[in-house]
């Protein structure tokens, strides 16, 4: 594991800020699993990696990009099933009460997914920079606040500050995102912190479709853009729209367009292909 980490805390500011940022770090390759309760209000920044993350009764799965918190004075489990790289950014405990009348910190939302993921990278980078080498001690006050910034921005745009954190439709979003990949309804409940009786609860009060309604129809619109935009196989099709099997797949197909992928391709490919 190589950790890089810049202390802050002890220098001088210029324009004081009201949360002034004590550390700031970079793990690449972090294999270790941290099982504590800290001092301070930190920001972890998983950037490259999965696994898992405990605060309390709350258990959910970790995988980049995401960020998570740990609380002052809380019992906070997590670590990588292997390893990940983490940017992390360490406040005072005096700093929670800073974040929360900002309503950035809550515990409704220990965990979300990084958003502006461009955006944030460059700030990443840029701070990491500063890590490895520190321009001097006049360049705290920016340090201060382009911590302030990543947060803000790792933040989804369309995700009102202070409404709490709707994990359902952050599953949803996950889940119209990764349509491809093999995965249980199990483990995407477990993954915002839910048993998978209490994920189906939740997600029938918000939506009229099932969750597996929902992966269904993601995957078939899908299937129907391949099958009009592509010459692909009807087996590479269903690959790529997330079924292991293409009879399968030409099933599920069928009981939702009333035809098969390739009577479908047939009747509707000239309006792309212009054949």
């Amino acid at each position: 594991m190589d950790k890089t980490i810049k202390y802050l805390g002890s220098l001088p500011r210029r324009f004081p800020h009201l949360a002034p940022v004590r550390a700031i770090g970079r793990f690449r390759r972090k294999r270790t699993v941290v099982d504590k309760a800290f001092d301070t209000l930190n920001f972890s920044f998983v950037l490259a990696g999965r696994g898992r993350f405990q605060l309390g009764d709350f258990v959910c799965r970790i995988e980049e990009p995401q960020v998570f918190i740990e609380w002052p004075n809380r019992h906070t489990v997590y670590g990588p099933d292997r390893f990940w790289d983490e940017f992390f950014i360490i406040y005072s405990r005096q700093a929670l009460s800073y974040f929360e009348r900002a309503k950035i910190v809550s515990l409704q939302r220990p965990i979300w997914t990084l958003a502006l993921r461009g955006e944030a990278a460059a700030v990443i980078e840029t701070l990491c920079g500063y890590i490895n080498s520190w321009p001097g001690d006049g360049c705290v006050d920016h340090v201060d606040r382009l911590c302030e910034y990543l947060i803000a921005l790792s933040l989804s745009p369309d995700e009102p500050k202070g409404t709490g954190f709707d994990r359902i439709e952050q599953a949803r979003r996950w889940l119209e995102s990764n349509s491809n990949r093999p995965f249980l309804m199990e483990d995407l409940a477990s993954r915002f912190g839910y048993s998978a009786m209490s994920f189906r609860r939740h997600w029938s009060r918000r939506y009229e479709d099932t969750p597996n309604e929902a992966l269904t129809n993601v995957r078939i619109q899908k299937a129907s853009s391949l099958l009009v935009e592509t010459r692909l196989s009807i087996a590479e099709v269903a690959c790529q729209a997330g079924y292991q099997d293409p009879l399968y797949f030409s099933r599920r197909f069928k009981q939702r367009a009333g035809m098969t992928p390739t009577e479908f391709r047939r009747g509707n490919q000239f309006l792309f292909l212009g054949e």
